[in-house]
């Protein structure tokens, strides 16, 4: 009865926001981390876009050959306003998600900021340069693989350790916790959160750990 008791209590879930202080602190470590050009380009893009995109690991990597909800090229839309060589924004359009129903095709619109070295758009609109129009998933090395899982959570790791950060209480999910979280801090409304982040019920409410440090002016990009 006792061990019945026991297995019917849900775990601790012990993972942390990466609130937007500490994504800037992984997006410094990654000339430290990245071994080439094309990666630092790639996993800042990657960080980036999973904080503000409110995204599961899951979207943006391909783990054990499974991408069903990995986003894809084409669900990336840049947006171009008064400088046509530079977009001012981007739509990303999820074409499957965790889930998700299939009635709808959700539509996030991320916005450019004023500090280029952390700003979403400027980050992936650099690495869809470098990176050739194949159909596929949106993340994808020079030889036109997709970027695994275990590649993505090892560099990760070592941002983490390069800013000092505890590897066992932040992980991949901790993005999205984070941007739950910092959206919280910043005065969203749960109804906003709950869109942003494609929640179906107030689950995103276990998402909201702890209240932000002092948020920097770009976070209000949300």
């Amino acid at each position: 009865m006792l061990s019945g008791y026991q297995k019917s209590q849900k775990s601790c879930d012990t993972r942390l926001p990466i609130t937007s202080t500490i994504l800037c602190d992984l997006v410094k470590s990654v000339p430290f981390v990245c071994e080439s050009f094309f990666s630092r380009i790639l996993i800042k893009a990657m960080y980036l876009l999973a904080f503000y995109a409110f995204l599961r690991i899951g979207e943006i990597t391909i783990k054990n050959g499974y991408s069903a909800h990995c986003i894809r090229r084409d669900n990336i839309v840049f947006i171009f306003y008064d400088d046509h060589h530079k977009p001012s924004g981007f739509e990303l359009s999820f074409h499957s998600f965790k889930h998700s129903t299939g009635k709808s095709k959700p539509t996030l619109l991320i916005k450019s900021i004023q500090q280029p070295e952390f700003c979403p758009v400027d980050s992936l609109f650099k690495y869809c340069n470098l990176r050739d129009d194949s159909p596929g998933p949106l993340f994808m090395f020079m030889d036109g693989s997709p970027v695994t899982y275990n590649y993505f959570n090892q560099h990760l790791q070592l941002s983490l350790k390069w800013a000092n950060l505890d590897c066992k209480v932040y992980k991949g999910h901790s993005f999205r916790i984070g941007a739950a979280t910092t959206a919280a801090a910043l005065g969203i409304s749960d109804e906003n959160i709950q869109i942003m982040g494609r929640w179906h019920s107030n689950a995103f409410k276990k998402y909201i750990r702890i209240p932000s440090k002092t948020l920097p002016p770009y976070a209000n990009n949300m």
